[in-house]
């Protein structure tokens, strides 16, 4: 899905950006501008940046909306981008407003709305419905942003700034909970995207960023980039919300905007996809690299910061619509009664609990899942996202562990079953992904790479492999050939999604050519990252002339080399892969309950049968 082609309409190759000053649209209009396509900057106060056309716009004042939708001039914008007006119920302020374009001749809308909400939602959910519902019966096209909390807040949050700046400090009521933070520059990259494409999308992108970091992490990358200890105080939730006050906040919202912290703390945001990768071709930009941005200006101890006085608007301190889920995005309505009455229906809209779990094992048998997506990876490798019953689900999968397949053909005496490893997040809602490598004679595999969206396949599960626990061996060393990479991934990210696991990896990963190295984006971003936790050797059998690492096979010397030694304590090597693989480094399992002795290469470095797990 990255790198599409954008090509602007026939009637106006202009892009209407409401809220145009903000966070999100001041990202949106130069990516614009370097595709090839005009961005409109609509205010309530006509104010323009950059040498862009400017209009005024006022979601209260409609005879502001005609001028803004010809861009200022005489033809009508091709898109919308659509940041909406702070009310309790903005649907029917929203139709008139889309259905005036609509006579103008625009088609294309994209919300900014949030990760916590859905069309089923209050107020921004209202517009996404509406959205969903015009687009089904063919009167728009469309597509919402659904990002999650923004990487600028710590740079331009007073409270956030004022801590790192002066105190050394950062305060949440989040504790251990993880959230994927997001560079609005990645926003606007899937938001400049989905206004400018020729591609109909009719759906919703949840922007995530590429990591999933808790506070403590948060405060250890901003204390290793700026060079000064930076110490993450963890408040409740009512000390948060006497800080939001303190700090300008009407005393009736700080509340509200302290339990988005707990939310986090249970899980909420505790979830990673590829979104952004898909649509732009690289990933998104890092917490880290933030921060580097950062640190000579908005992060800087040169830079002072005071708090607002009381009373101030709270405008200020709302951080975007998406960075606070949306309950934030309330503070700008004009009418307190009614936005208290909102952000109390967001509060209690977005869930606060552990996910229920798609897969129970047990007596459960198999369920049914229809595909969502499907992406072609390579000459003989897809991505296939399969929809879970309900949106909010998690896969209920621990780590390592796998789901099983079934599919009969009509020909069939017994259905065929194969067991899957999924590359999704384990934390990760609403969906499972499977890589598949298709085989000649696989009838799993080439029935998979047959499904089109909206069919079904079932599946079963958990199926328990290892029980990984953090800590639980202080080096592994896994080696892998094709697919027998996904169980190995499956550990790599529990443990660098875990800041208390410390364990370090090693691994070995075996391919016929270059292309067929599968996730390699996501291992290359996890050893820079952590460079002294993880290596990643990669031996290739036809390797292209320019190729630096291994050629042939993975053999004795290249492990005994990489490998942590036999006799070094609590160490653990993980084999996956073909027959071949197994037969030349380890040995095959008798069953799956029985992993055989070892032999190969791995005994004959000195490895005992404790020492190694087959998958």
């Amino acid at each position: 899905m990255a790198q599409h082609q954008q090509t602007a309409a026939d009637s106006s190759n202009s892009v209407l950006l409401l809220g145009g000053t903000g966070k999100v649209a001041g990202q949106i209009a130069p990516q614009l501008e370097a595709a090839g396509f005009c961005p409109i900057i609509a205010s309530r106060n006509q104010k323009s940046y950059g040498g862009y056309t400017a209009v005024k716009f006022d979601w209260d004042d409609e005879s502001t909306w005609q001028n803004a939708l010809l861009g200022g001039g005489s033809e009508p914008v091709r898109s919308v981008f659509i940041v909406a007006p702070g009310y309790v119920a903005p649907r029917e302020m929203a139709t008139k407003f889309i259905t005036q374009a609509r006579k103008n001749g625009t088609r294309r809308f994209v919300l900014l709305s949030s990760s916590q909400f859905t069309e089923d939602s209050p107020a921004l959910g209202q517009i996404h419905k509406l959205l969903h519902e015009m687009g089904d019966q063919g009167e728009v096209e469309w597509a919402v942003m659904r990002p999650t909390w923004f990487q600028q807040n710590y740079a331009t949050d007073p409270s956030h700034v004022k801590a790192i700046r002066e105190d050394n400090k950062l305060y949440s009521a989040t504790g251990p909970g993880r959230m994927p933070v997001v560079s609005t520059y990645d926003i606007a990259a899937v938001a400049c995207y989905a206004l400018t494409t020729t591609d109909t999308l009719n759906k919703d992108f949840v922007i995530l960023g590429p990591e999933l970091l808790s506070y403590q992490q948060l405060a250890d990358i901003l204390t290793d980039v700026l060079g000064r200890k930076i110490t993450y105080h963890e408040l409740t939730e009512e000390e948060l919300a006497e800080r939001h006050v303190a700090f300008g906040l009407p005393q009736e919202y700080a509340p509200v905007l302290a339990h988005l912290d707990t939310i986090i703390k249970h899980g909420a945001e505790d979830r990673i996809n590829n979104v952004v990768e898909q649509v732009t071709g690289r990933p998104p930009r890092s917490f880290r690299q933030f921060v580097e941005d950062e640190k000579a200006t908005a992060l800087s101890r040169s830079y002072a910061t005071e708090a607002p006085k009381q009373g101030t608007n709270p405008a200020i301190y709302a951080l975007g619509a998406a960075a606070v889920g949306g309950a934030g995005y309330y503070f700008l309505s004009a009418n307190p009664g009614a936005a208290q009455k909102a952000a109390e229906k967001a509060k209690a809209a977005v869930p606060s609990g552990p996910a229920k779990k798609a897969f129970t094992g047990g007596d459960q048998g198999f369920i049914s899942l229809p595909v969502e997506e499907v992406e072609i990876i390579n000459h003989n490798t897809k991505r296939i996202r399969f929809k879970l019953p309900e949106e909010d689900m998690v896969s209920g999968l621990e780590v390592a562990s796998a789901i099983l397949t079934k599919y009969k053909y009509e020909d069939q005496e017994k259905p065929t079953l194969r067991p899957y490893t999924p590359t999704s997040d384990e934390s990760e809602r609403g969906y499972i992904d499977l890589i598949v490598k298709k085989y000649p004679n696989g009838p799993m595999s080439t029935h998979l790479h047959d499904l089109t969206p909206g069919q079904r396949l079932d599946f079963k599960g958990p199926l328990p492999k290892y029980p990984w626990a953090p800590n639980k061996h202080s080096h592994i060393a896994l080696i892998a050939g094709g697919t027998g990479i996904t169980p190995m991934y499956q550990l790599i990210r529990a443990i660098f999604n875990n800041p208390e696991d410390k364990t370090k990896v090693t691994l070995v990963f075996g391919n016929l050519t270059e292309e067929d190295i599968l996730l390699k984006k996501e291992l290359a971003h996890l050893e820079n990252t952590y460079p002294q936790r993880f290596r990643a050797f990669y031996v290739l059998d036809k390797p292209p002339k320019e190729w630096a690492g291994n050629s042939g096979y993975i053999d004795k010397n290249l492990l005994k080399t990489v490998l942590p030694e036999p006799k070094e304590d609590n160490i653990k090597v993980f084999v996956c892969g073909p027959p071949g693989l197994y037969n030349a480094i380890s040995g095959n399992k008798k069953s799956p309950k029985d992993q055989g002795e070892l032999t190969g290469i791995l005994k004959e470095l000195g490895y005992e049968k404790d020492q190694v797990y087959k998958f």
